[in-house]
């Protein structure tokens, strides 16, 4: 579960492009991920060792389509990298989660 916080900016007033930016707070509800222990090489299963909760920065790049339409799209690269370990420190080294991806976005207009 997610909870992003977006800006945009035009980047000109002649061209429809964006950046976009924002920060998010997201909850890790489940996983089936298995854990590798290198010293007697079994796999295991512990959520436990995760942090649940996750902060993430993310940034892209986005055009603007049929601005005139009663549904403009937007639609560009995106980039979200997360900001605190994935894993609890006892747990395993530095990891963090990254996307990289292609946003979509669908924008509704009123007559």
């Amino acid at each position: 579960i997610e909870l992003p916080v977006t800006t945009n900016f035009q980047l000109s007033k002649r061209l429809p492009i964006y950046w976009n930016a924002g920060l998010s707070l997201s909850y890790l509800v489940s996983t089936n991920a298995l854990h590798f222990d290198s010293q007697t090489g079994v796999y295991y299963k512990d959520n436990g060792l995760f942090n649940k909760l996750q902060a993430n920065l993310s940034t892209g790049l986005s055009v603007s389509l049929w601005n005139k339409s009663k549904m403009p799209v937007h639609v560009g690269p995106q980039l979200q990298y997360g900001l605190t370990n994935l894993m609890k420190r006892d747990a395993s080294a530095a990891k963090h989660l990254f996307y990289f991806g292609l946003n979509t976005k669908v924008f509704l207009k009123k007559n």
